[in-house]
């Protein structure tokens, strides 16, 4: 962990300039995982987040390997919040883009939607992560959510199965473990943690 360098983007250890806990250190405390100072960088939570999209994205490949069997089409929207979630992912302002795919997700995916699309849905949450995490103050809770809202769905966890929320933190920390790895094996990419706003990103 000695090349996680500290982020400019907090004043003190772990807390936002607005000050209040940053959304790695709400993250650490939601699941288990031990907070160092370090980790409170805008990258970090871009990088977790992604790991959460990419497996959405296995589960989403899964699902059209399964078509012939199960008769089931998987619906072209699905990939169209997808490519949005990963634009997302590498954007120079993410939030923006956060935005584009709630925008998205509500338009192809409504609430009242039945059955409803559970990749559209949880790429919702995983925009949530990015668009509420990065807000300054942060008091989001969404990135922890997301990751528990992503696990369930891959293991099909209901809410009648025993002891599963101490698996799904553990879950949860492999994936900020996977995380912190790849910023260790990738070039630095700059991220704007401010309020970009909404401007310059297209659904269509």
């Amino acid at each position: 962990m000695s090349r996680l360098v500290h982020s400019g983007c907090a004043s003190v250890p772990g807390e936002t300039e607005a000050g209040g806990a940053g959304p790695i250190r709400i993250l650490c405390d939601e699941i288990g995982f031990p907070f160092d100072p370090r980790l409170e960088r805008p990258d970090l939570l871009i990088a977790f987040v992604a790991e959460l999209v990419e497996a959405v994205a296995r589960q989403h490949d899964m699902a059209v390997q399964l078509e012939p069997y199960s008769g089931k089409p998987t619906p072209e929207a699905s990939l169209v919040v997808l490519a949005l979630s990963r634009a997302m992912l590498t954007a120079h302002k993410p939030r923006a883009y956060a935005v584009a795919v709630h925008d998205a997700a509500h338009e192809l995916n409504p609430e009242d939607a039945y059955p409803t699309n559970h990749t559209i849905d949880q790429l919702s949450s995983c925009a949530s992560a990015i668009r509420f995490g990065l807000e300054s103050p942060c008091k989001s809770r969404h990135a922890a959510s997301a990751a528990n809202h992503v696990w369930k769905q891959t293991y099909g966890i209901s809410l009648f199965d025993g002891d599963s929320p101490a698996w799904g933190r553990e879950w949860a920390r492999s994936k900020l473990q996977a995380a912190i790895i790849s910023l260790m094996t990738r070039p630095h990419h700059p991220i704007t943690a401010g309020d970009e706003g909404e401007a310059g990103v297209h659904t269509k």
